[in-house]
């Protein structure tokens, strides 16, 4: 099983190829427990989309997935506009330097 965090490009033609987040060898038959999986936690912060290939399954024809769970923390996603203030060139008016009382002035006194 392959995990994927935040590709909004990735498909089934480019996930066998692409490198994933984190890969793991699953187990076959788990008598009837559920497996744990773990994860590199450093790879997994700030996740907005998670994706999970299996390329392949123990030799049948189709796979069926019964229950994923998943564990961590929660925290809302912030999608806030930043506000920001470019300057091509800065004005000397809005930025009064302590000591110098006329910013226009280039006479030495």
């Amino acid at each position: 099983m392959k995990a994927f965090i935040n590709r909004d490009d990735l498909d089934f033609d480019n996930a066998e190829s692409t490198a994933p987040t984190q890969e793991w060898e699953l187990v076959e038959d788990s008598h009837g427990q559920i497996a744990e999986y773990h994860t590199r936690v450093a790879k997994f912060a700030s996740i907005r989309s998670l994706a999970l290939y299996f390329s392949d399954n123990f030799g049948g024809d189709t796979t069926r997935i019964s229950f994923i769970g998943l564990k961590g923390e929660f925290s809302e996603l912030k999608r806030d506009p930043i506000i920001t203030i470019y300057e091509l060139q800065a004005n000397p008016a809005d930025h009064k330097v302590p000591g110098v009382h006329d910013a226009q002035s280039h006479g030495v006194e």
